[in-house]
């Protein structure tokens, strides 16, 4: 294919395309239940922020040099860029102190402008002063750090009451953030040598800052949108048993996150959020005594150091000749010529012509790159640096199991731990603060706002009769399924451990096939289903290949259950556990139930309950509705994605509780090659997939369309929202047109709600518990099991219902947050969702409804669940295609006699049409 015949993707953004309007009706009251008194980490400014302008000065300077020709006698001009020197920082300081209209006079912003550029002054008066060179290349590299945070926090936002600034306070965010960089890295060391030149009745105040900030930036790293505090053992090795370790010399680091966000009333608020972060607690050490901290913790003290390094010299250590420093040889020319003789001469050599001993000759060497040439380094010679350096691979399942027991916080903690910190970032002295003198300081007190807790819906057994549910949690208390299959379950055990998948793929194979056959041959098979339950050790990573044979390639339903889970269950079971539970069979036997066309639990009615003629007719004559989830996972360092998987899902049955999904991938490539990242969200090029899945639907309602589609799209940024929302809306539309036309019938087009959930935001709603204990005795026991929770602080998390659209949502669109589950573990954060569009003319009340219900339909749990069943199903789907894409990688593309084609993958990833049920639950 030539240059000319690609076809790139381009959007095309609908100029009438704008945010869909709140609804302007009032709440009623029949879908509540209680008003609660909310508090969410958002903190107003201390003064009014608006209405001020900042702007950005560049200056750029050029070195001209004048060359003459000895040849032709004329004479040239070079230009050269060089770096900002004494004269532009000059200029910039004088322009500071000479225009400062744009603020009011005398006001705290130009105050502070002034102060920053006597600093400025100050360090140039250094640099002046001391040419001699003893701190030269210190000064320098604060000078650059000071133009690098004067023209991030010189981003401009300009705010204005008449127009949208939503687009402005992402700027702001950037600003306050650089400002408190600038106050904890360059403002001591500017001081510490502006001191010099300072009055002597304020040398000892400066010195007496300089070594407090010292002391704050020893303690902190700033990391993309936060700033985390470095726990002691990162400098004292001795206290390294108080760490938050999840895995050797891995840590959990606690920060506080920091945006600016925006009120109903578009006044800005300060968002600051308690994040965990992992780093490598990795001091400035040798590498080969890093390797031997991993290996044994107490190598920490120096003789015990000393006494494995010892045993790695006595007891010969021996690896592959061609990895040590004793057999690697090195090609070195004789002379300079090209002809010169080569020689190789062992590594051990040249470190002795360099008078360094190699100690430790046989253990392995590390491979060292440095720009295209890489280099042999032996352990011993080479330092870890003392700079924290954050973990950024995919952690495994003890690590993940650690992370969460150290970085969970009940919301009482939560709040403490995020006002402790902000006092700890709020320094006092007026001079040298320059958040404060910025006047971008904010209260220490989070906002408090009215909640409305909405109904309990009307969940029904398979005899139409309504499910009660446990107060709070509201969980359900009955545990009987509404729909299992009606025919005879067959089960095929397989059992592998200590089996590594490339040596008992082949074998699995073999016995799936023959159980497969074994099942075809008996002659009541139309009455039998099959079910294959698969145990394995979780480290033999079996799960990718065996879902995608099973699930794929047979169209048997598959439940993969870890060998840990299985000696847990049973241990439970066990009358002398003390705990005597069943409660994982019941999770298992939900996900089998989905997996084999079985329905848990249903909303109002149940389709197979018991029902008059005259009431089925009615259900046939009401209208259908679709529920449509979609979600896109992208690559990530160590995931082993090439490209993006979206996940598309969609009901097939009236009730919502029946789902089928189809995988849609982004990117034409080659596996195992890094395509070029693009970042966006995409999932219009669906070709055909959602066509697939409305014929589906037909198929299951007596060959009727949906009335009404509902949409629920997650991972949308608010940069990108627009723009997915009006593409995926537009690509859906056209294949429901496709799907029309194809079927020859006058039939109306269906109606659209498009609806944009966010999940990884950082805002947090706490409930705060009434002060005057209930008379009634429920109420009142429920209030004392609250205090409790609480430890008597009166935050907890919010009840499962907890619905909020005033106070923190946007006035330019409609959004609202919703707290579906009841959060056991930590801190709960709610959901955030924003309506797109409504062609269907729901009310704030039926859309608030609709949502809190889909999160008690998924077939996993007998509870509902932070997201609405469709979209969480759209996100198991692609979870999953991403583990049958590895084992695609593994075991299919090297037996492939070319390279594989985007269809090819996406064949491999498609559930097998025979599949009984719900692959993904």
């Amino acid at each position: 294919m030539t240059n000319s015949e690609l076809k790139f993707y381009t959007h095309h953004l609908d100029p009438t395309m704008k945010w869909f309007p709140r609804p302007g009706e009032k709440c009623s009251g029949e879908y509540y239940v209680d008003k609660v008194m909310l508090l969410v980490n958002w903190f107003k400014f201390t003064k009014k922020i608006y209405d001020r302008e900042y702007y950005e000065y560049t200056v750029d300077m050029k070195k001209e040099k004048r060359v003459k020709n000895k040849k032709t006698g004329q004479t040239t001009v070079k230009k050269t860029d060089i770096p900002i020197g004494i004269v532009a920082i000059s200029f910039f300081g004088t322009f500071l102190l000479r225009n400062v209209g744009f603020t009011p006079e005398g006001s705290a912003i130009a105050n502070s402008l002034c102060s920053f550029a006597s600093i400025i002054s100050a360090l140039l008066a250094a640099i002046a002063i001391d040419k001699i060179g003893r701190r030269p290349l210190l000064i320098s590299s604060l000078l650059i750090l000071a133009l690098i945070n004067i023209l991030m926090m010189s981003l401009v936002f300009l705010y204005d009451s008449t127009k949208d600034a939503m687009l402005a306070w992402p700027f702001l965010g950037l600003f306050v953030l650089f400002t408190f960089v600038f106050s904890i890295g360059i403002g001591p060391a500017a001081v510490f040598i502006g001191a010099e030149l300072a009055p002597p009745g304020t040398i000892s105040k400066m010195q007496s800052y300089s070594t407090s900030v010292h002391e704050f930036a020893k303690n902190f790293v700033y990391e993309g949108n936060s700033i985390l505090r470095i726990p002691e053992s990162f400098h004292d090795p001795s206290k390294f048993d108080y760490s938050l370790e999840i895995a050797p010399r891995i840590e959990a680091w606690f920060g506080i996150y920091i945006a600016v966000k925006e009120l109903f009333d578009g006044e800005p608020v300060l968002n600051f959020a308690i994040i965990d972060k992992l780093f490598y607690n990795a001091p400035q050490m040798s590498l080969l005594d890093y390797i031997l901290l991993i290996v044994d913790p107490e190598t920490q003290s120096d003789e015990r150091r000393n006494y494995r390094k010892q045993q790695l010299r006595n007891e010969k250590l021996r690896v592959s000749p061609e990895y040590t420093a004793v057999e690697q040889t090195f090609p070195i020319p004789r002379g300079r010529s090209r002809d010169a003789p080569i020689d190789h001469v062992p590594l051990s050599r040249i470190y002795e012509k360099n008078r360094k001993e190699i100690h430790f000759p046989l253990l392995p060497l590390a491979i060292v790159k440095s720009g295209n040439r890489e280099y042999s380094v032996p352990l011993e010679y080479l330092e870890i640096h003392e700079k924290p350096s954050r973990y950024k691979n995919i952690i495994d399942h003890a690590m993940k199991c650690k992370f969460l027991k150290v970085a969970t916080r009940k919301p009482h903690i939560y709040k403490e731990e995020t006002i402790k910190m902000l006092k700890d970032l709020d320094f006092s002295d007026g001079e040298l603060n320059f958040v404060e003198r910025f006047e971008l300081c904010s209260e220490l007190k989070m906002i408090s706002l009215m909640g409305k807790v909405l109904k309990e819906p009307n969940l029904v057994n398979k005899e139409n009769k309504k499910i009660s549910m446990t107060p709070v949690i509201r969980g359900f208390q009955e545990k009987q399924l509404n729909v299992v299959p009606e025919k005879e379950l067959c089960c095929a055990l397989f059992f592998y451990k200590d089996v590594p998948l490339h040596y008992g793929a082949a074998n699995f194979q073999a016995a799936a096939n023959d159980a497969k056959a074994m099942f075809d041959r008996l002659p009541d098979k139309d009455q039998k289903i099959l079910l294959f339950i698969v145990i394995s050790e979780r480290r033999l990573d079996a799960y990718g290949y065996i879902k995608q044979y099973c699930d794929v390639t047979l169209g048997v339903a598959s439940q993969h259950i870890a060998a840990d889970t299985v000696t847990k269950a049973l241990h439970q079971m066990r009358p002398e556990s003390g705990v005597k539970s069943k409660r994982i069979f019941y999770q298992i036997a939900l996900k089998i139930n989905g997996k084999l066309g079985g329905v848990n639990q249903e909303l109002d009615w149940s389709e197979n309950g018991e029902m008059t003629p005259e009431e089925k007719e009615e259900r046939r004559k009401m209208p259908l509705r679709m529920y449509v989830g979609i979600d896109v996972t992208h690559p990530t360092t160590g995931s082993g994605l090439d490209f993006s998987i979206a996940g598309i899902v969609a009901s097939i049955n009236p009730g919502g509780t029946v789902y089928r999904n189809m995988i849609v991938t982004q990117e034409e490539c080659r596996p195992g090659e890094r395509p070029m990242a693009h970042g966006r969200e995409r999932t219009d090029i669906l070709e055909g997939k959602f066509v697939q899945l409305l014929r589906i639907f037909a198929e299951n309602n007596n060959n009727r369309i949906p009335a009404h589609i509902v949409v629920y799209r997650d991972g949308v940024s608010d940069s990108e929202m627009l723009r997915v929302s009006h593409d995926e809306l537009k690509s859906l539309k056209s294949e429901v047109d496709v799907f029309l036309n194809e079927r020859h019938l006058d039939e109306p087009e269906p109606k659209y709600t498009f609806i944009v959930i966010q999940k990884r935001h950082k805002t947090r709603i706490h409930r705060k518990i009434e002060e005057k204990r209930p008379e009634e005795k429920e109420e009142a026991k429920r209030w004392d099991d609250d205090m409790k929770e609480s430890e008597n602080t009166g935050y907890v998390n919010p009840s499962s219902g907890t619905t909020v659209d005033k106070t923190i949502v946007s006035k330019y669109k409609f959004d609202f947050f919703l707290a579906s589950h009841h959060g056991d573990l930590g801190t709960s954060r709610p959901g955030h969702y924003t309506v797109m569009h409504d062609s269907m003319g729901m009310t704030k009340d039926c859309i608030y409804k609709m949502t809190y219900e889909l999160a008690f339909l998924s077939a996993r749990c007998r509870k509902p669940i932070s997201l609405p069943a469709p979209v969480h199903y759209a996100h198991l789907s692609c979870e999953k295609a991403k583990e049958l894409y590895r084992s695609f990688k593994q075991h299919i593309i090297p037996g492939l006699p070319r390279p594989p084609t985007r269809q090819d993958i996406e064949k491999y990833l498609q559930t097998n049409g025979d599949y009984p049920g719900m692959s993904f639950t």
